[in-house]
């Protein structure tokens, strides 16, 4: 696949082949059993930036299709966005609801007003039940531009995707507090308490550029993970990537509806 749209989990290959950059790995035909696919959920947003650095001269009215099997299943003409960089380029952008699908393996595909391909995704997966079972629902934006993101003029814009992430632990809670003793009692009081909550994730079934999605997720300013804000704690590990396409990662994070800071303010007592 073309290094068109890197550093996302949602990537499309303009038909002019893989990066000549890219370095050879071991055990390829292994690496090649299963792909890295998001999953996609009928009713539910999935929002998306192609980052390219130079843009696209397509023309406008250009269609989106959902394909399976190599049937087109899905197709519209009003859900992709232009992000204008000069009088003839843009950059693609996204945000709508999953239309009504079957369960399954879908590509989405992106075609000119005169209907020749331009653009076709990594797989996604389809499913209708049980995907909160195995997934997240993520969210993250920025307020400077990012990796070619145009944030700073999307302000409101939010890259939306369901991935294979979950919790592992439930959380663990971590203290930094900080007390004195009074004079007058001889009691301690604590005068700045501020507990955290730690929270170590597991992504499972990514391959080597979902993980440098995820790294570039990590390095947002707002992470979103089902509807709950996240601050950074610790980066990304992951396995090997040799024998197979693709592997477990985890990172940390706190959670910011947990993290509070209290003070014992002095108050003076009226006469």
């Amino acid at each position: 696949m073309a290094a068109i749209n890197q550093f996302s989990f949602l990537r499309f290959d303009d038909g002019s082949g893989t990066d000549p950059e890219a370095l050879p790995q071991a055990y390829i035909l292994e690496r090649c059993r299963y792909p890295f696919m998001p999953i996609i959920v009928p009713g539910e947003f999935i929002a998306f930036y192609i980052n390219t650095r130079f843009g696209y001269d397509y023309g406008t009215g250009l269609i989106l299709q959902f394909v399976k099997n190599g049937t087109v299943i899905y197709e519209s003409n009003s859900l992709l966005q232009y992000d204008a960089l000069d009088v003839d380029h843009y950059n693609l952008y996204a945000n709508f609801a999953i239309p009504t699908l079957t369960d399954g393996v879908y590509y989405i595909r992106i075609l000119r007003s005169s209907r020749v391909q331009v653009l076709e995704s990594n797989p996604v997966l389809c499913m209708n039940s049980d995907y909160e079972n195995v997934s997240a629902y993520v969210e993250f934006t920025n307020d400077q531009n990012l990796y070619n993101v145009r944030y700073a003029s999307l302000t409101a814009f939010y890259q939306k995707f369901r991935l294979r992430i979950t919790d592992v632990t439930g959380g663990d809670y971590e203290d930094d507090n900080s007390s004195y003793r009074a004079v007058t009692t001889g009691k301690y009081r604590d005068l700045v308490a501020m507990p955290q909550k730690a929270i170590t994730f597991e992504c499972y079934f990514f391959d080597k550029d979902a993980l440098e999605a995820l790294a570039v997720f990590l390095a947002h300013r707002t992470r979103i993970i089902n509807d709950k804000e996240y601050a950074f704690k610790e980066g990304l590990t992951h396995d090997q990537i040799t024998m197979s396409k693709v592997v477990k990662g985890t990172f940390k994070m706190y959670d910011q509806s947990f993290s509070t800071v209290n003070k014992c303010d002095l108050v003076i007592a009226s006469s």
